[in-house]
């Protein structure tokens, strides 16, 4: 798990998973691919539903 990131209740992340850095996984989420840096992610199975836009320096809806 990367630096800063924050794993929300009861989070399953499968084997071989790695998590970026400030990240943030949403409570019962079911992580099942790797996620990048900088991403908020949450549901079964656990899509990025937000990502930091460092051009804007705003998080961004994907």
């Amino acid at each position: 798990m990367g630096d800063d990131s924050f794993i929300g209740y009861g989070v399953h992340i499968n084997p071989n998973i790695t998590i970026g850095k400030n990240c943030i996984i949403g409570a019962r989420a079911v992580v099942t691919k790797n996620i990048p840096d900088y991403c908020v992610v949450a549901g079964n199975p656990a899509k990025i539903i937000k990502k930091y836009n460092f051009e804007k320096k705003e998080w961004i809806r994907v």
